[in-house]
């Protein structure tokens, strides 16, 4: 059930930090002389321009982790295996496979930052400053602030899971059978390629134990891969785009949001701890002024 936990956890707190980070000086960035806090158009641009930066982390941690989710082998390599295996084959390339749909998905920081940004300004009620100043401060209680969270991870998955699902298919199963020769005779025959389940399935049960991308890799490399079917098939892989157009024309637009509601549910506990625990951060290194 936790295969596949390390490299995102080995991430999480450099991604956190740097989406947070990011955000923060992106708002700096844009706020003007007069301005005493930023606007929201200001907030969903910070957030936008966060969830991309981000995706430079994202992108290679992701890849590793379904790499070693979809790995049929008796003892499952550590993440840095899998990410050892990647360059050698691939190369950087190999680790940044789906960058884009990943980028596409991350931009959602930009809902999100606004979602939570709006429904605090609306909890927001004045206090007087300690320092005597004429002008109040605002203050979000706390229930606002879990509501907020609350909203916005759920918000900015609705905006971007289909680009997750494209992300998802590319980096499990990156390729497509284009050719198939069979070994009892020298005929070369196009095929259609099969779907993702039934390709984990063909390769796990005529691998003896070898991973998808071994397999794989044995056939885009010309060589023979024993214990398999008497028809290998040549591979090729899916841009983003060739992902989009195979997913829709096999399996309809229904595809692009299969898993939304366990992702809701999960979006909404996951985002409140995480704006409370920020918040918490913020005051707690502030003084709560």
């Amino acid at each position: 059930m936790f295969k596949g936990i390390q490299a995102p956890m080995l991430g999480c707190a450099v991604l956190s930090g740097l989406v947070f980070g990011t955000y923060g000086y992106l708002l700096q960035v844009q706020l003007q002389p007069h301005q005493r806090e930023p606007n929201l158009l200001q907030t969903y641009i910070a957030g936008l321009g966060s969830g991309v930066v981000s995706s430079f982390i994202t992108t290679p941690s992701e890849t590793v982790k379904i790499r070693q989710q979809i790995t049929v082998h008796t003892k499952p390599p550590s993440a840095w295996q899998i990410a050892q295996q990647i360059y050698r084959e691939k190369g950087t390339r190999g680790l940044f496979r789906g960058y884009t749909p990943t980028a596409i998905r991350e931009s959602g920081y930009g809902v999100y930052f606004l979602t939570y940004e709006a429904i605090t300004r609306y909890f927001r009620t004045p206090r007087q400053s300690g320092g005597g100043a004429d002008a109040p401060l605002l203050t979000v209680p706390w229930y606002g602030v879990l509501i907020a969270g609350g909203i916005a991870g759920p918000m900015s998955w609705i905006f971007t899971f289909p680009s997750d699902v494209v992300k998802t298919r590319m980096q499990a199963l990156p390729v497509e059978p284009a050719i198939s020769h069979s070994s009892s005779s020298s005929s070369i025959s196009t095929a259609k390629p099969p779907r993702l389940a039934s390709s984990k399935a063909l390769f796990s049960s005529a691998s003896g134990g070898q991973t998808v991308d071994t397999m794989v890799a044995s056939v885009m490399n010309g060589t023979t891969v024993r214990g398999a079917s008497q028809s290998v098939s040549v591979f090729r892989e899916l841009n983003t785009w060739e992902t989009v157009v195979d997913c829709y024309r096999r399996e309809g637009p229904r595809i692009f949001w299969a898993g939304l509601t366990p992702t809701l549910i999960r979006a909404v506990p996951v985002n409140i701890v995480t704006f409370g625990a920020f918040e918490v951060a913020v005051s707690l290194l502030t003084n709560g002024k």
